[in-house]
């Protein structure tokens, strides 16, 4: 099998771009699931800081991937200017959102597996509604079922339902907890908050980079699923 891991980061428009509209939905949509937010000062910070969540109200501005059977990477990153790079197994190319989308679905169907983390809830529906936006076809469909015993190729390999056990634990551990738990990382792993910043600091190739990292990362957690927790009836479909 060919498997391909994969993770984006993502920042929200600016305020003032956002239609009125959306916004007084985001709004509406808070206070309903947040009651203690009712102070409008609260909701109000809250929106901002979500808008980068949403394919509606933010964009792609990294995608890293990582070829475990070739052991490469490529990392594709908005920029002011051009910015191509090598850094030990990973390749990065400066990208328009729309030439990483267009990059993107030109490479996945190469590919009968994806690894994510947190891929069904927030990646993948963000990666689709992006791609439509900026009129891009997806090349494939990625794993529609839920449950790995119930798909067909290309697979989907979402850790955080894996480790989660289907999503029945009542605390989901994030990235980070996990690669403390496993002792797969020494260091901060990169806080999806930090990439506002990062971005308004114009600190395009660190945002890349601490990406390729977190894909370093989801490959390893990867590597322990697969060993100890992946079903059977998954693990036989790799020898063919």
């Amino acid at each position: 099998m060919a498997t391909l891991v994969v993770d984006i980061e993502t920042v929200g428009y600016e305020w003032e771009d956002v239609p009125d509209s959306s916004k007084d939905g985001l709004v509406k949509w808070l206070q309903s699931r947040h009651k203690s937010l009712g102070q409008t000062d609260s909701v109000m910070r809250e929106a901002r800081e979500r808008l980068a969540l949403s394919p509606f109200t933010g964009r792609v501005v990294s995608l890293s991937m990582y070829d475990i059977e070739r052991d490469l990477g490529a990392t594709y990153y908005t920029a002011d200017t051009a910015g191509d790079f090598k850094d030990n197994s990973f390749t990065y190319k400066t990208r328009s959102e729309k030439e990483i989308l267009e990059d993107w679905w030109e490479g996945a169907s190469n590919y009968d597996t994806f690894v994510t983390y947190g891929g069904r809830s927030f990646l993948l529906p963000f990666i689709f509604h992006r791609s439509v936006i900026n009129k891009i076809r997806p090349s494939i469909e990625i794993a529609q079922q839920k449950y790995l015993t119930q798909q067909s190729p290309p697979y989907h390999v979402d850790l955080m339902h894996e480790f989660s056990f289907g999503g029945a634990m009542n605390y989901k551990p994030s990235l980070q907890v996990l690669a403390d738990a496993y002792g797969l990382s020494n260091k901060q792993l990169f806080a999806g908050e930090a990439v506002g910043k990062f971005f308004q600091e114009k600190k395009f190739a660190d945002i890349a980079r601490r990406n390729s990292t977190d894909v370093l990362i989801i490959k390893d957690l990867y590597d322990v699923w697969l060993k100890h927790m992946a079903p059977r009836t998954f693990i036989n479909k790799l020898d063919f």
